[in-house]
């Protein structure tokens, strides 16, 4: 197998991965917010606020490595 086939292979997992990854989020998200709403606010507002702190931090740095790549790989130019 050469580099490019392993590179898409590799790309190929990682989607999958992403999927599987992103499901098991909402489906703890579901089960947080059920106990919310089962125990009130109170016992998980320092992790709420903790995790919500970090999908910030987390979506920010991916917000600028997105605007890093658009800048570094501009779309060709269109003509008119």
């Amino acid at each position: 197998m050469n580099s490019l086939e392993e590179a898409t292979k590799t790309q190929l997992l990682m989607a999958q991965v992403r999927l599987e990854i992103d499901e098991a989020y909402r489906q703890i998200t579901k089960r947080i917010n059920a106990q919310i709403v089962i125990n009130g606010e109170v016992p998980y507002k320092v992790f709420v606020d903790e995790l919500n702190q970090r999908i910030d931090f987390y979506g920010n740095n991916a917000a600028i490595r997105s605007g890093q790549n658009a800048k570094d790989n501009p779309p060709p130019a269109s003509e008119n």
